[in-house]
């Protein structure tokens, strides 16, 4: 019997600090029979249909901040690694750990708790303004440079000093986004009075949303682009 398949693709803006609904999807999609597939890809969820009972999810934020104590625990309760997801930040690296679990009723305090001193140790601004002012330094150093490169070509110098700042807006809407659902992570985490039942969801158009956030940065991108481009054609 051939092998059914279903893969998820997660838009570029994906960050995962979302981790109740992702939980909430992965448990649905374990109700219907597909289970979590680990791979090493960080642009989708793969899973398979199988026969297997309903399964638990817990998301466990940045692994590398997690002690030898909180991953024996989570050993010793019976979680299986399913998929890691690395999620890059200019300047730091966040993996995500989907742990999942056969025993709807397992023990995900150790995770939880984890989870806990993660979101206290985000509260702190200093790497998100380093990120910042290293954005607004080296980027006009850029593009001096570019400038003088290509002084003997006009429309080369157009184009390459557009298309920096366009991206430069792109990453920096991205970067945006990032502290965004980092924030709300922060405060769902945290703040009791903010962790409500969530409804279920219809999946298609959650992440439909998610990849026309996506589109809408790249429409930013070009526009900054061709908008630059022509300031700078028109004051020649």
């Amino acid at each position: 019997m051939k092998e059914e398949y279903f893969k998820q693709r997660l838009p570029n803006n994906f960050t995962l600090f979302d981790t109740q609904k992702i939980e909430e999807y992965l448990t649905d999609m374990s109700e219907k029979g597909f289970v979590l597939v680990g791979d090493l890809d960080n642009s989708q969820l793969k899973f398979q249909k199988t026969d297997a009972n309903y399964r638990k999810y817990c998301i466990l934020v940045d692994e590398e901040k997690a002690d030898e104590q909180t991953l024996a625990e989570i050993q010793l309760n019976h979680w299986i690694e399913g998929k890691k997801i690395v999620v890059r930040n200019f300047l730091n690296k966040y993996i995500f750990v989907i742990f999942e679990n056969d025993d709807v009723q397992a023990d995900d305090s150790s995770i939880r708790n984890h989870n806990i001193k993660v979101a206290l140790s985000y509260q702190s601004q200093k790497n998100m303004l380093l990120t910042l002012l290293i954005m607004l330094i080296v980027i006009p150093l850029y593009i001096l440079f570019l400038m003088k490169i290509t002084s003997e070509s006009l429309l080369l110098r157009r184009f390459l000093v557009s298309f920096t700042v366009g991206k430069t807006f792109y990453y920096f809407l991205v970067f945006r986004n990032f502290l965004m659902d980092q924030n709300k992570y922060v405060e769902k985490t945290l703040n009791t009075e903010v962790q409500q039942e969530i409804e279920k969801s219809d999946w298609d158009t959650y992440f439909k949303a998610l990849k026309k956030k996506d589109r809408s940065f790249i429409l930013a991108d070009l526009f900054t682009f061709m908008l630059t481009f022509i300031i700078m054609y028109l004051s020649a």
